[in-house]
């Protein structure tokens, strides 16, 4: 069995949905950086990174579609580990449909879809994806968002047993970025 390999790779980003998407006929580029200042000596599998001391990111470019569609291309996930150095990981390519307008609405959603090509020392399958669900609330001055991740591996065919459950609660002070509260379970 080669399934649970999976639930060992990196990760290239923490991020929480929150179905807002760029506006149709717009280009948007985000950048992740992850930086693991405390983590595993040895790599999660043979080959791998070894997380301690190493940085993961990627350039996110994302473009509106419609008012509900948003296409993105994760290009290139890279790294700088504490074992091999400077490497490149992979991409991603994401479909999100949201509901439209998220931003003016108390309740909003949607879903998100990921398929990547991995670098053998990024993650034992060569080809993944997932799906991750988008549920939020706006309330007031509060935003509360929780994205269940379903993660698939190798074969592609079977949904693994790894599932990743990430939430945000974030407070908005007028004049003053916001703060947000991001844990990872799973």
């Amino acid at each position: 069995m080669t399934w649970p390999e999976r639930g060992f790779a990196q990760t290239d980003e923490i991020q929480v949905y929150d179905a807002e998407i760029a506006d149709p006929g717009v280009l948007n580029l985000e950048v992740h950086n992850n930086y693991t200042f405390e983590g595993l000596k040895t790599p999660r599998f043979p080959g791998g990174l070894v997380p301690n001391h190493t940085l993961n990111g990627v350039p996110e470019w994302a473009y509106g579609v419609t008012d509900w569609f948003e296409q993105g291309l994760y290009l290139p996930l890279y790294s700088v580990s504490s074992n091999l150095g400077p490497v490149l990981d992979g991409f991603k390519v994401r479909e999100l449909f949201v509901v439209p307008h998220a931003a003016d609405r108390t309740f909003f959603y949607g879903i998100n879809f990921e398929f990547s090509y991995n670098a053998k020392h990024w993650d034992p399958s060569m080809y993944s994806s997932e799906i991750r669900s988008i549920f939020g609330w706006h309330l007031g001055k509060f935003d509360f968002i929780v994205n269940p991740i379903f993660i698939r591996g190798r074969d592609l065919t079977t949904w693994i047993s790894r599932q990743r459950f990430v939430s945000r609660t974030m407070y908005r002070k007028p004049g003053r970025l916001p703060l947000k509260s991001t844990p990872i379970m799973g």
